[in-house]
């Protein structure tokens, strides 16, 4: 018998009446065929016959929309009181001093540049001369140099020249205080 979390289902002897209702059904088209062959018990055959199949199948249906409302329902109760007791944790929490916001263009780390592309940056792969350079290798090889590989480790990684790497590298250096060097050495 399926039952939810904290009650039972309503019909408790639901499979004890689904019994009752199949045996008379049978018992019933039983009798009708033991009549002797005339128009009206093949008339009567025919109409109890499709009744009770599309009886039948409409208690199947019924039944199948009722589990999956079931299911339903007690999924979205479980969505709600998660919910609930999310905002309760929430509410338990000390409030204090609220984080600063990091910019895209602050160091993330101390010692270590952000892995994504800054605007600056964007900007400065777009208007640099050379055709290679463009936003998708430079967001790769960004991440490379901020985990602090070296342009020979990142251009063996993602299949490039190491004097491409060290255009983009260079690119990434300017918003350092250090002098424009292509060398990763820091």
């Amino acid at each position: 018998m399926l039952t939810s979390q904290t009650q039972p289902i309503p019909l408790k002897n639901a499979d004890t009446v689904a019994r009752w209702v199949v045996l008379v059904v049978l018992a019933a088209m039983s009798m009708l065929y033991a009549l002797p062959e005339s128009e009206t018990t093949i008339y009567l055959k025919t109409g109890v016959m499709y009744w009770a199949l599309t009886g039948v199948g409409l208690c199947i249906t019924l039944a199948t929309l009722l589990l999956l409302a079931n299911a339903a329902g007690q999924t979205l109760y479980e969505i709600v009181q998660g919910y609930k007791t999310a905002k309760a944790a929430d509410a338990e929490l000390p409030t204090g001093e609220a984080l600063a916001k990091i910019e895209p263009g602050e160091w993330s780390y101390p010692g270590k540049p952000s892995p994504y592309l800054t605007d600056d940056e964007k900007r400065n792969i777009a208007a640099y001369p050379n055709p290679k350079l463009n936003i998708e290798t430079g967001a790769k090889i960004k991440a490379g140099f901020a985990s602090g590989m070296n342009a020979a480790e990142i251009a063996a990684g993602l299949s490039l020249s190491e004097s491409l790497v060290r255009r983009y590298v260079g690119i990434f250096r300017r918003g350092e205080n250090a002098p424009l060097s292509v060398d990763l050495e820091v």
